[in-house]
């Protein structure tokens, strides 16, 4: 988890200061302190801290500045200021003061001002307090052998004309003459002339030092002289002190203290053994090529015993058209990257000889910028040949050559650490280029480039840096992570993810050993009219569905050229949402895979603003990998959730949606296209035409498991569609509600009986899209149990398609469906050739003339184990056969209530075989009749049972029956009856013509 180093809290600051003697101006300040995250929990690691002191607690002006590397340990931090930087001599004679801390932020890349500035207490300027203890730097005690009157007592020689700025100095004169403001003060307060080398001033007052001198010069008696008196030696002191002064004791005898300092006095190597001090002024050397070609004078032979240091002061220091080489065990350390700069125009054609600074090995450089303003072939700040030297919190900059390369290393290895590395203005621009076998450790690195006709952040040619927490033109890099923040706008977001594609090829070719992934924080990346390419072997993965978008309105060409991502071999898109919102243009596409097979994990893609069509993914002969994938696709004239051409894509927990195309609207289109569909739920709506959820076409053979397709609207609309000669394999396929496996649909009944009976009506319509039935390609309608109530409607039998139940007792069609037509209009359910209807109800509670429970017209299909009732109209019958010869089975057809009531009607060449039957016929207020036999009809009855009050059967004229082994519970009617073993109610038996 990211955290924004955001407060101080609990400071304490402690100010001890370090020196020669005790009250030495201080070299440095110890100081603590504490961090916290913004939710107050303690922070641990390493930080980069820059410090100011200021003269105002906001604002105003900073005169001092360092930066350091500062480990942490439960919040708490201890440092010396001053170690890097030195206090400028003037610092504190400013009051107050006011400390800044600042802290570098990794995650935004800026520095961060804690707040508020720390007040510098007195104690800090206890640092002036020991300038009355040093003239001009020289010690007191190194005058004492000259100024104090030792000898003068003893010589009585010593006599001399009294000076013209001495009189009257009298042996009369007392303390109380000398002014208030000369005091006794062993604290030491700046600005307190009080004490020489721990001498205070009573020391020396006219009862000790003073009295005695004089009473010995006046026991002498060539020696007398005129002497002041106590008020006209101050002011004659004060005189010769210079104006404004008060008894500063930077003059003596009217010489400044530097006119006592040795002649041979030099400050090179005096104060810090194998140190040069480049500066300006006042320094050692002016320039840092002449302390390093001046090596042997002040360092020695460097090694590793004997290790040199060329400081550099703040300031400007103009190589001109040099460069300069840095050698081994010396090290380059300046006062900070903002305060120290070697600059140069070193450039030439060969990269060799166009560096501001060459690195060597075992040495550093650190604390400063290095830059290049070359206008030749190469332009480079740093360049280290074969060599590794470490390199922290430097700025390096080039600019204005060709090529032009902040950090370049060749066969190198230097360790670099928070290191700002920029290039612009030429045509190849480089932040950090490792070339030919580098593998330089990369840490807390910043590395920029602009212009140009290339240009990378960090480059690298057959070289494998180690980078942790590395900016390439803003791109955080660690390890082969690419870290892409949104903390711009939408846009610039979305310029930054563009730009990623150039870092990875300056970083080293993507591979199966070298695989990259780019990591989008949370927010928009907006490409506006560009699409983002994938490659392989580099991968895409945001924050979450919810939280990260690439968007786009990429839109009006080619369909493989319009989409907002295009995919690529050997690479997966991960945890992210991918939208493209059209523009105006023809086609709107959000992923598009083109001859590619990319991994797409978690991620939902949403096209719309297609003026033609919108596609949510697009696979042309591609197969992809796609897990819990959610497509969807809305408005132009086609929409398509996925659309696979010559595709054979993997399709794993996929949510597919289309919706709003005025003419057609497709879940999935698989033309001439195989994938593997599983837990897919795919629905299609809103076109004038025609809606799928699942359409299969052109030689398509996907294998579709726990698939749950569905459609509305339209002229016509399928769950599941089977076109030009594809046959998918169904395993649990649920088109519009129905469930398929294999060729059987099984109906649920988990709604009521009025939707379940929807949901049974809509079968044939399923089926038609399925693909037509035939001998070779047989469906089986199976329905669970439960009632199915078609209200106003019959259900029609198709050929080839069997109908199954759960159960006479437990599955039940139902309807009112009845007219004042002997035919179908009048019948629950009508029967087909080649078909089977089987353990299940049919019912027809009538409402008008006719009132049939099954009727077959010229269909002869085999009815088994059904049981068929039929009530409620002024005719009902329960089973009608007209021109048909159905296979009866285990059947019950009863009919009653109203004039006339039929258990089972044979008419019109009708020739059933009937076996275990039983048809009755009750209630009917004129007829009631088990079997009617009419117009040519001949059934066959075997091991049945007819009943009716009216007749059990009836022949008319035309009409036969053979009967075996039957129970006839009323009186036959009509000739033509041949029986075998047929009894009456009362088991006797009957004779051959059931009589």
């Amino acid at each position: 988890m990211k955290k924004r180093i955001v407060t101080i809290m609990g400071v304490f600051v402690m100010l001890l200061f370090f020196g020669a003697t005790a009250w030495a101006v201080p070299e440095i300040i110890n100081f603590q302190g504490k961090l916290t995250d913004s939710g107050g929990v303690p922070l641990e690691g390493v930080y980069d801290m820059r410090f100011y002191i200021c003269d105002s607690e906001t604002g105003g002006s900073c005169h001092w500045t360092e930066d350091q590397s500062v480990t942490v340990i439960e919040g708490i931090y201890n440092l010396q200021l001053g170690a890097i930087s030195d206090f400028p001599v003037d610092l504190f004679d400013t009051e107050p003061l006011f400390l800044e801390v600042n802290i570098y932020n990794t995650g935004t890349s800026i520095w961060e001002t804690l707040s508020p500035r720390q007040q510098l207490t007195s104690t800090s300027f206890s640092m002036k307090s020991g300038d009355a203890d040093t003239l001009d730097g020289s010690h007191a005690a190194d005058f004492t052998s000259a100024l104090i009157f030792s000898n003068h007592e003893t010589d009585a020689s010593a006599h001399h004309v009294k000076t013209t700025s001495f009189t009257d100095l009298t042996d009369a004169a007392i303390d109380a003459q000398i002014p208030d403001d000369i005091t006794v003060n062993y604290a030491g307060t700046a600005g307190n002339a009080d004490t020489l080398d721990g001498l205070n001033a009573t020391d020396l007052d006219e009862s000790v030092e003073i009295d005695a001198d004089i009473a010995s010069h006046a026991a002498a008696v060539s020696a007398h002289h005129t002497r002041y008196a106590d008020p006209e030696a101050v002011a004659a002191i004060k005189a010769a002190d210079g104006s404004g002064s008060n008894l500063d004791a930077d003059l003596l005898d009217g010489m400044d203290s530097t006119g006592f300092a040795a002649s041979s006095h030099t400050h090179a190597g005096s104060l810090y053994g194998k140190v040069a001090i480049v500066a300006q002024s006042g320094g050692d050397y002016t320039s840092p090529l002449d302390a390093m070609n001046d090596l042997a004078a002040w360092c020695g032979t460097p090694d590793a015993t004997n290790t040199c240091l060329i400081r550099l002061m703040p300031g400007i220091f103009d190589l001109g058209n040099n460069g300069l080489a840095m050698q081994p065990y010396v090290d380059i350390a300046g006062s900070g990257e903002n305060s120290t700069t070697i600059t140069s125009t070193h450039s030439t054609v060969f990269v060799a000889n166009s560096a501001t600074v060459s690195g060597a090995d075992n040495a550093e450089i650190r604390f400063l910028t290095v830059e290049n303003q070359g206008g030749g072939t190469n332009s480079l700040a740093i360049f280290n040949d074969s060599v590794s030297p470490e390199i922290t919190h430097v700025s390096a900059r080039a600019s204005g050559g060709t090529n032009s390369t902040g950090v370049y290393n060749s066969s190198s290895s230097p360790a670099m650490t928070n290191v700002t590395a920029n290039a612009s203005g030429g045509k190849v621009n480089r932040g950090v280029y490792n070339s030919t076998l580098s593998s330089p450790a990369m840490t807390f690195v910043t590395a920029s480039a602009s212009g140009g006709t290339l240009s990378y952040g960090v480059s690298n040619f057959s070289s494998s840096p180690r980078m942790v927490v590395v900016s390439s033109n803003g791109i955080i890099i660690t390890g082969n992570q690419l870290f892409v923040r949104a903390s711009g706008s939408d846009a610039d977001n979305g310029t930054l993810l563009l730009a990623v594609s150039n870092e990875i090829s300056g970083l080293g070719a993507a591979s199966a050993t070298n695989r990259y992934t780019i990591r989008l924080d949370a927010g928009i990346y907006d490409l506006g009219n560009n699409g983002l390419a994938m490659q392989p072997y580099v991968d895409i993965e945001g924050s979450g569905e919810n939280t990260t978008t690439i968007t786009s309105t990429h839109s009006g060409g080619p369909l493989e050229f319009l989409a907002t991502v295009s995919g690529a071999d050997n690479a997966e898109m991960r945890f992210l949402t991918i939208e493209n919102r059209g523009g105006g243009g023809s086609d709107s596409i959000a992923i598009v895979n083109e001859f590619a097979a990319p991994d797409i994990t978690n991620v939902t893609a949403v096209a719309s603003g297609g003026i033609e069509a919108n596609l949510g993914v697009y696979n042309s002969s591609s197969s992809p990998v796609m897990t819990n994938v959610s497509a969807s696709a809305s408005g132009g004239v086609y929409s398509y959730g996925v659309y696979n051409m010559l595709s054979s894509p993997e399709m794993t927990n996929v949510t597919v949606t289309a919706s709003g195309g005025t003419n057609y609207n497709y879940g999935v289109l698989n033309y001439s296209s195989s994938p593997a569909m599983t837990n897919v739920i795919t629905t299609a709506s809103g076109g004038s035409d025609n809606n799928t959820g699942v359409l299969n076409n052109t030689s398509s053979f996907p294998a579709m498991i726990n698939v749950t397709a569905r459609a509305n609207g339209g002229t016509s609309s399928y769950g599941v569609r089977n076109n030009a000669a594809s046959s998918p394999v169904m395993v649990n396929v649920s088109s519009n509600g129905i469930i398929i496996t294999g060729n059987q649909l099984f109906v649920p009944a988990s709604g009521s009986d009025t939707e379940n009976g929807i949901l049974l009506l809509a079968v044939s319509n399923e089926i038609s899209g399925l693909g037509a039935a035939s001998a070779t390609n047989r469906y089986t309608i199976r329905l669970d149990a439960g009632i199915y109530d078609l209200g106003n409607n019959g259900l029609a039998m198709q050929s080839y398609v069997d109908i199954e139940g759960s159960g006479e007792n437990t599955t039940t069609i139902t309807s009112t469906h009845s007219s004042g037509s002997y035919d179908a209009t009048s019948a629950t359910v009508s029967g087909a050739d080649n078909a089977e209807i089987r353990a299940l109800a049919v019912e027809n509670k009538g409402g008008s003339y006719y009132s049939i429970a099954m009727r077959n017209d010229s269909a002869s299909p085999d009815i088994t184990r059904v049981t068929a009732t039929a009530s409620g109209g002024s005719h009902n019958l329960g089973v009608s056969n007209y021109s048909s010869s159905p296979a009866m089975r285990n059947v019950s057809a009863t009919a009653t209530g109203g004039t006339y009531c039929y258990g089972v009607i044979n008419g019109n060449y009708s020739s059933p075989a009937m076996t275990n039957v039983t048809a009755s016929a009750s209630m009917g207020t004129t007829i009631n009749r088990g079997v009617f036999n009419d117009d040519y009809s001949s059934p066959t009855i075997n091991t049945s049972s007819m009943s009716g009050a009216t007749n059990s059967i009836l022949n008319d004229s035309t009409s036969t029956a053979k009967i075996a082994a039957s129970k006839l519970g009323g009186s036959v009617s009509g000739t033509g009856f041949t029986c075998v073993g047929a009894y009456d109610a009362f088991f006797t038996a009957l004779d051959s013509s059931c009589n």
